[in-house]
């Protein structure tokens, strides 16, 4: 885990709630403290990929098939066996 680049209370975390998201949003990761405890870390979110590849799924779907039928059932979707 990356440590953070920024350490804010709980109390700085509740009066600058916006521009403290905003420096997430923008790539910083930032750990709120409690008491001087850390207890959490807000992280920026990694690109979401909408699609995934192909020959993504189709490893997924080889290794870890949901039951002995899905894969029959993928078939008659797509109207051919996956290699």
């Amino acid at each position: 885990m990356n440590a953070p680049e920024r350490v804010v209370s709980q109390r700085e975390l509740r009066d600058h709630m916006s521009s403290i998201l905003q420096e997430v949003a923008s790539g910083t990761r930032v750990r709120v403290t409690v008491a001087g405890q850390p207890v959490a870390e807000l992280v920026p979110l990694g690109e979401r990929r909408r699609f995934v590849p192909r020959s993504t799924l189709e490893r997924l779907l080889r290794e870890a098939p949901l039951d002995d039928r899905f894969m029959e059932d993928v078939d008659a979707l797509t109207g051919h066996t996956l290699p």
